[in-house]
């Protein structure tokens, strides 16, 4: 018998080497909460998005293999091998991409042009139809619901007066 690493040991390796090189530069630094704050949305934004294509190629019955874990076609579930998981990640990405979106509207615009506020609208909506079909490839209640709640809060939260700005 032969004893080696585990087949998903080489991902946690990357994901602590990774953290290792980023976290002195942030806690020597004295980066700002809210920087910190973007960069974690925007970590899960974009994994939720490459996740959202790696599910979209199984449900299409593509073989991106090795990259992405092979499935039935129909079935989509990314490199997670587990629906709700797949669909959680779904709507962590679009709690990413709210945040995102919500402090980027909160930022002084400096005089920005109007195609670049379209192209950021295309961005933003872009975003949510890649999100929302590979949540759709899912088929997991569980998501469905996790969204419907996300949109309900979201709408809540747009009810809510502006908090005044920091001069």
């Amino acid at each position: 018998a032969t004893w080696g690493p585990q087949p998903d040991m080489v991902q946690r390796l990357l994901s602590v080497a990774c953290m290792a090189m980023l976290l002195p530069r942030w806690v020597g630094a004295k980066v700002p909460v809210a920087t910190l704050a973007r960069s974690l949305a925007w970590a899960w934004l974009v994994a939720g998005l490459v996740s959202a294509v790696m599910g979209l190629l199984q449900y299409a019955g593509v073989d991106a293999s090795p990259w992405v874990s092979t499935s039935q076609p129909g079935v989509a579930f990314a490199n997670l091998r587990q629906r709700n998981q797949f669909a959680s990640l779904m709507s962590l990405g679009l709690v990413a991409l709210l945040y995102l979106a919500n402090t980027q509207r909160a930022l002084p615009s400096g005089g920005a042009s109007p195609w670049r506020a379209q192209l950021r609208t295309a961005c933003l909506l872009f975003a949510t139809v890649v999100l929302a079909l590979g949540h759709a490839a899912s088929s997991s209640r569980t998501g469905v619901l996790q969204w419907v709640l996300l949109l309900g809060l979201a709408w809540c939260w747009s009810r809510l007066p502006a908090a005044p700005r920091a001069p």
